[in-house]
C-alpha cells in the first residue's frame, strides 16, 4: 500500500504513472510508425505452431540454454523472476490506487509471497553472474556500452527495494515473521531487529516509505527507458518469436513479377526502409546485442568485414535516424521538430540519412558479399532475428538494381545463363563422367514411373573431377543394391542456388522454371541428390514456382538401402572419422541422423564429433555464392574448419556435400596436412566397405 493515507501521495503517484505511461506510449507509437513503413508480412497462419514456438522459446527460454549454459540459466532466471515480480508490482500499484484491492489469488497470498521472495534472491544471483561476465571475463561478443550497467543497476535496485519493503513490513508487524513464508525478507528483518529495530522505530517507517517510493520510481523509469534501449526486447521479443517465418527454412522469399517490375522501374531488393518487411524492422528493435550471432558467424571468425550483430544494429540505427523523415515523406509533412532537434542542420541531417541506400550505404558491399548464408547466426539468435533474408535482399538490390557485382560472380552468372552450369562446360557433356557405367538418362527411359529414383547429379558431381569420383562411388552403391534409377544427364541444368543466394533472383527463376518444365515433362516425381544445395532448392524452393517433388539426400537413401539389407557392409574401415554437417543439409533441413547412422553401420569406423557439430557446425565457406569468390580478407574459412578437425584427432574427414568436399580439398592443402588427413564422402566410405556380389 501507499506509505500514507493522504490524498497528495496518491495524486503524486497518479502523476508519475501518467507521465511514464504517456512517454512510453509516445515512443511506442513512434516505433510503430517506423515499422509500418515496411512491407506487410502477414504471419498469422499455423497458430498452434506459433503458440508452441512462443511457449518453448519465450516462456521456456529454450534457445538461451544452448551453447552458453551459465548465461542462459542466468537470463532465464531473470526473465521468470521479472515476470513474477511484475505481477507483484501490478498488485502494488492496484492496492496503492485503491486501498484494500488486490489481484485475486495473488495479492497477499502466502504462496505468491514465497515465490516472489525466492525470485528476488535468484535474480540478484543472476545479476551477479551478468556483472562477472561483463566486467571480469568480458567475452568479445558482448557490447561495451552504458546500457548494460544501467539495466543491471535498475533491476538490482528493484530487487533490493523489494527486500527492504518486505523486511520493514515484517518488523512493523504488517507481515508475519515466518522463515517459510518469506525466508530472505525475514532474514533481513532479523538483521534489522538485531540492530535494535522495533515496530515503533521511526527509522523503519522512513526506510519502508523511502524504499517504496524508490521502487515505484524505478519501475516507471524502467518503463520509459526500455523504449530507448536494447531492453526494448522485453516487449518485442515475444512478438518476434510469434511472427517467425514458418515456411521451410531453406526457402528464400520469392520475388514476383520481376520483368514487370523492371519495366515499371520499381525497386528490386532492399534499398530503402520501405523495402524491408515489417517483421524485418521488428527484428531490428528486438536485438539484445548478446553477440551470439557474431560468435557463430564463420565470416567474423576469419576476420571478414561481417558481424551479424553489427549489421542488425547498423540497420536499427538507420531506421531510428531516418524513420522520422521517411514517415514525414509518406505523410507529405515536414520532418517533426522533436525528431530533428534544434536548427535547420539537424533537419537536413535527418533528410540525408533518410535517402541513404541500405546496400552500399548503411551496409557496405563487402560486408554483404562476406556472408555464406550458412544460417548459423539465425540458429544462434535467442530472439529469432532473421539475418540471412535481409542480406540476400540487399544483394538482390546490388545485383538486379545497381549492377554492382564482383567480377567472379558476374562470370559465374554468365556461365549459368549460357551453359546451364557455373563454368564454361558444354551442358550436353553432363553425363560424360558415367560414359562407361551404362547408366540411362531419364529422357531415354520409356516408363519413368517404374524407376525407383531419378538421380539429380548436380553441377559439381557432373563436372568437378574430385566430385566425379563420389558420383562413381554412389553409382556403384545403386547398382550393387539393384536400384532402378536413371540420371537427368543432358536434361539437367543448374538448380539455380548459385544464382539465388548471391542475389540474382531473375536468373534463378529462369533456371528453376526451365528445370521444372523438364521434370514435369519427363514425369519425374522422386529425386535423389548428393548435393545439399540442389536438395534444398528443389525440395523447398521449387514449390514456390509450381515444382513439387519428393527429394532425398544421398545419405538418406543410402541409409534406407543399408537398413533394407540391400547394401551389405563387411569390409572394415579402420579409421577415426569426424563428420562435417553441411549447412544446407543440417541447419536448413535438420538432416543430422542419416549420415551418422550410415557411418555407424560401417565396420571398424570410429566416429568422433567436433566441438562445433550438428546445429553449431562451422561453415566450409562455399555457400551464398562464396564458392566462386576469392577470400581476400582474413583467414580462409575452409582452413578454419580443418583446424576443428585436427583438434579431435581424426584421420579422415567425412563429407556429404560436393561444395564442402571442394572447399576442404583446398583447406587440407592450405593447412599442409595432405599426408595426415584424408577427405572422403560418405558414399566413398560405404563403397569401400560394401560387400560386392558377382
Amino acid at each position: 500500500m501507499v506509505p500514507t493515507v493522504d490524498l497528495i501521495p496518491r495524486l503524486i503517484l497518479i502523476a508519475m504513472m501518467a507521465t511514464a505511461i504517456g512517454w512510453f506510449s509516445y515512443r511506442a507509437r513512434q516505433l510503430y510508425s517506423y515499422a509500418m513503413l515496411g512491407r506487410a508480412q502477414p504471419r498469422v497462419d499455423r497458430l498452434p505452431e506459433r503458440l508452441a514456438l512462443f511457449n518453448t522459446n519465450v516462456l521456456g527460454q529454450f534457445r538461451l540454454w544452448n551453447q552458453y549454459t551459465a548465461a542462459g540459466v542466468a537470463h532465464a532466471i531473470t526473465f521468470w523472476g521479472f515476470l513474477i515480480i511484475q505481477i507483484g508490482a501490478l498488485d502494488l500499484f492496484l492496492s496503492a490506487l485503491v486501498p484494500g484491492w488486490h489481484i485475486p489469488l495473488v495479492g497477499h497470498a502466502t504462496w505468491f509471497m514465497f515465490l516472489q521472495d525466492l525470485a528476488q534472491a535468484l535474480v540478484l544471483i543472476a545479476l551477479a553472474t551478468f556483472f562477472y561476465r561483463r566486467y571480469v571475463t568480458q567475452p568479445e561478443r558482448l557490447s561495451r556500452d552504458k546500457q548494460g550497467p544501467i539495466i543491471l543497476a535498475l533491476i538490482g535496485e528493484l530487487m533490493i527495494t523489494l527486500f527492504l519493503i518486505g523486511a520493514a513490513e515484517i518488523v512493523r508487524g504488517a507481515a508475519p515473521h515466518d522463515w517459510l513464508f518469506r525466508p530472505f525478507s525475514t532474514a533481513l528483518a532479523t538483521l534489522f531487529e538485531a540492530l535494535g529495530a522495533t515496530p515503533a522505530s521511526g527509522w523503519i517507517l522512513v526506510l519502508h516509505d523511502a524504499a517504496w517510493w524508490v521502487h515505484v520510481a524505478t519501475i516507471l523509469s524502467f518503463l520509459v527507458y526500455l523504449g530507448y534501449s536494447k531492453h526494448l526486447h522485453l516487449f518485442t521479443s515475444p512478438l518476434n518469436v510469434f511472427f517467425y517465418d514458418l515456411t521451410p527454412k531453406g526457402a528464400l522469399p520469392l520475388v514476383k513479377d520481376i520483368e514487370q517490375r523492371i519495366e515499371n522501374e520499381e525497386p528490386l531488393g532492399a534499398s530503402r526502409i520501405e523495402d524491408l518487411g515489417r517483421k524485418d524492422i521488428l527484428d531490428l528493435y528486438t536485438c539484445t546485442e548478446c553477440g551470439r550471432c557474431q560468435d557463430a558467424c564463420p565470416a567474423w571468425a576469419t576476420d571478414k568485414p561481417l558481424s551479424p550483430k553489427k549489421l542488425i544494429l547498423d540497420l536499427q540505427e538507420h531506421v531510428l535516424t531516418a524513420g522520422p523523415a521517411r514517415v514525414a515523406a509518406r505523410q507529405h509533412a515536414p520532418v517533426p521538430a522533436a525528431a530533428a532537434g534544434a536548427g535547420v542542420t539537424a533537419v537536413q541531417s535527418l533528410v540525408a540519412a533518410a535517402t541513404m541506400p541500405l546496400a552500399g550505404g548503411v551496409i557496405m558491399d563487402e560486408t554483404l558479399w562476406s556472408c555464406t548464408t550458412c544460417r548459423a547466426c539465425m540458429q544462434a539468435c535467442p530472439v529469432f532475428i532473421e539475418h540471412v533474408p535481409k542480406i540476400v535482399d540487399m544483394r538482390r538490390n546490388l545485383v538486379m538494381q545497381e549492377g554492382r557485382i564482383p567480377d567472379e560472380l558476374a562470370r559465374t552468372f554468365r556461365n549459368l545463363e549460357q551453359n546451364g552450369n557455373p563454368w564454361q562446360f558444354n551442358n550436353s557433356t553432363r553425363s560424360k563422367w558415367a560414359a562407361d557405367l551404362h547408366i540411362p538418362e531419364v529422357a531415354e527411359v520409356a516408363d519413368v514411373a517404374a524407376l525407383e529414383v531419378v538421380w539429380w547429379v548436380g553441377c559439381l558431381g557432373s563436372f568437378d573431377q574430385r566430385n566425379q569420383k563420389i558420383s562413381r562411388a554412389l553409382a556403384a552403391i545403386f547398382q550393387q543394391a539393384n536400384v532402378k534409377f536413371a540420371i537427368m544427364g543432358k536434361s539437367e541444368s543448374c538448380c539455380g542456388d548459385p544464382a539465388r543466394r548471391p542475389g540474382n533472383e531473375y536468373l534463378y527463376q529462369v533456371l528453376a522454371q526451365s528445370n521444372i518444365e523438364t521434370l514435369n515433362e519427363l514425369k519425374v516425381t522422386k529425386l535423389v541428390t548428393a548435393c545439399p544445395h540442389c536438395f534444398n532448392t528443389i525440395k523447398n524452393e521449387y514449390p514456390q514456382l509450381g515444382g513439387n517433388y519428393e527429394v532425398l539426400h544421398h545419405t538418406e537413401f543410402i541409409n534406407y538401402l543399408i537398413k533394407a539389407g540391400r547394401v551389405q557392409l563387411g569390409t572394415a574401415v579402420e579409421q577415426t572419422i569426424t563428420f562435417h554437417d553441411p549447412c544446407y543439409l543440417g541447419r536448413y533441413n535438420d538432416r543430422y541422423d542419416a549420415p551418422r547412422e550410415v557411418l555407424g553401420a560401417i565396420p571398424g569406423l570410429h566416429l568422433v564429433e567436433m566441438q562445433r557439430s550438428k546445429e553449431t557446425a562451422r561453415c566450409c565457406g562455399a555457400g551464398g555464392g562464396r564458392m566462386w569468390l576469392e577470400e581476400r580478407n582474413g583467414r580462409r574459412m575452409n582452413q578454419n574448419r580443418i583446424i576443428d578437425v585436427q583438434e579431435v584427432g581424426a584421420s579422415t574427414l567425412a563429407s556429404s556435400c560436393p561444395f564442402c568436399t571442394s572447399m576442404f580439398q583446398d583447406g587440407i592443402k592450405g593447412q599442409g596436412v595432405e599426408g595426415q588427413l584424408k577427405l572422403q564422402d560418405i558414399a566413398e566410405l560405404v563403397a569401400a566397405s560394401m560387400i560386392t556380389t558377382e
